[in-house]
């Protein structure tokens, strides 16, 4: 069971706490994806709208107002949040 599965079990298992664990799955394994091919590169790599980092800072947001305080356990998605801007 995923880290987001997790925290939707011990959540009220609403249509909101359901829906952010498939997006956060969903962000985790191409955020993963993205570090891999950044760091093949060598180089920092400047990041598109279409970057998982776009969606990292509204996805901590959503987490942190369906979550509330249990939230804060994803750190992951709150680092990359506040690591860097996407480039538009």
């Amino acid at each position: 069971m995923s880290l987001y599965a997790r925290l939707v079990s011990e959540a009220e298992a609403t249509n909101d706490t359901r829906e952010l664990a498939r997006a956060l799955t969903e962000w985790h394994d191409a955020m993963v994806l993205h570090q891999r091919h950044v760091r093949r590169a060598g180089v920092r790599v400047a990041c598109s709208a279409e970057c998982p980092h776009a969606t990292a800072a509204a996805l901590w947001k959503e987490a942190r107002e369906v979550l509330g305080q249990a939230a804060d356990r994803l750190e992951f998605l709150r680092e990359c949040a506040e690591a860097l801007e996407p480039v538009t």
